[in-house]
């Protein structure tokens, strides 16, 4: 797939932009928007063919996923999943809607043999001892004190075992998270306390964090066990410091091989197979929807009320537990309001039989458009949360 060319594309089918973005698509003319199919796509499987469909219609622009079977017959998937992306190192197919594309935490993993959409945490990499899994991903939050736009980095971490998921969340640069030997996680963080850059390692068995250095990162190597950073000074000379010893040193010129990034070869796929052309009169909105079904991979259990609710996503920071409010809204009839006119920290008021109040960043975490409440947010509305158990 082609991200670059459709970036904007995508970015307006997202947020709903009202006007037209460097003539990437085209603009409705009559009764009928013009349709434009990009992300074509066919799968080995069924043989169906797959195009993320595009158009600007009655000030907006929309978009739609719609596929071609093996017999030419052409179909649409629902209306909430707008387009979709292909894991090239699994084939694995990802459908995008209501946030799903912004969403950090879980994926919509789709099964064409099947007609069915799994919505689960997919973890990546492990830690040494293999006792932990990492979940890496970014949101955007804007600030209460000065209204300022700012990037947070998101560090899920999943105990194999028994299934505890523990959370991490700083502002950070995009240089990666890494595994240390000792299964602790090597990241470079702006300390809000300190106000400067600093090097920290966080462990995912207490959920604690220790700096390092306070400085900025530039590389690490795992065989010696050093990191080249630089202090936060005008100079911004690289330095190097030992997770061994704890100690810094200037930087030399023999440095410089453990540090140069390895060439690494993009893993090997088959050559991908040429997808259906689109009939020129193909209109979306007109076309039978595909029945899908839907289902969601529980990772946690909470015991509310004495009642037994699957959640898709809950995680620790630090001693707070954090659980996804939407199977609450099912399971007791929590309504939940946005609130547009506000701003992002106080987006959502939450009610209850007669009970209302805001989520704010004390009691709640607002990722990719999908709200996290803790236990006093619950008590606070009659809920009383008596028991949190992952599903290993």
């Amino acid at each position: 797939m082609k991200k670059t060319s459709h970036a904007i594309a995508l970015l307006a089918a997202v947020i709903g932009l009202s006007g037209p973005i460097g003539g990437q698509l085209a603009s409705a003319s009559g009764a009928s928007p013009e349709w434009t199919y990009q992300d074509g796509y066919k799968d080995p499987v069924t043989g169906r063919s797959y195009y993320r469909a595009a158009a600007y219609e009655r000030q907006q622009y929309v978009s739609r996923v719609v596929y071609a079977d093996g017999s030419g017959n052409w179909y649409a998937l629902p209306k909430p999943y707008w387009g979709f992306g292909v894991d090239n190192a699994n084939g694995a197919l990802r459908l995008y809607g209501n946030g799903d594309y912004l969403d950090s935490i879980g994926s919509s993993l789709y099964s064409p043999s099947h007609d069915l959409v799994t919505r689960r945490i997919d973890y990546d990499e492990r830690s040494p001892d293999g006792k932990w899994e990492l979940k890496v991903g970014e949101h955007y939050t804007i600030g209460s004190e000065r209204n300022a736009t700012g990037k947070r980095l998101l560090a899920f971490v999943k105990r194999t075992g028994d299934g505890t998921v523990r959370e991490f969340s700083f502002t950070a640069f995009y240089s990666g998270v890494f595994w240390l030997p000792d299964n602790r996680l090597l990241a470079h963080v702006y300390s809000e306390e300190k106000r400067q850059n600093e090097i920290v390692a966080l462990d995912p068995a207490t959920g604690t964090t220790t700096p390092l250095v306070v400085g900025s990162f530039y590389g690490y190597d795992a065989k010696s066990g050093s990191i080249e950073f630089a202090y936060n000074e005008p100079t911004r000379k690289p330095w190097i410091y030992s997770l061994k010893t704890g100690r810094t040193r200037p930087y030399t010129k023999q440095d410089e091989p453990l540090f140069q990034a390895p060439s690494r070869p993009e893993p090997t796929s088959p050559a991908p197979l040429q997808p259906a052309a689109v009939p020129a009169d193909l209109q979306p909105d007109n076309l039978p929807v595909a029945p899908l079904t839907e289902s969601t991979e529980p990772e946690a259990v909470a015991v509310i009320n004495r009642v037994s609710v699957e959640l898709p996503a809950a995680f620790l920071e630090g001693n707070t537990g954090w659980i996804a409010l939407q199977p609450l809204q099912h399971a007791f009839g929590v309504k939940a309001e946005k609130l547009e006119q506000y701003p992002i920290d106080r987006q959502f008021r939450l009610s209850l039989q007669g009970k209302s109040l805001f989520a704010d960043l004390e009691n709640s975490r607002n990722y990719g458009g999908r709200l996290y409440v803790n236990k006093s947010l619950l008590q606070k509305l009659g809920l009383k949360l008596e028991q949190l158990q992952w599903i290993p």
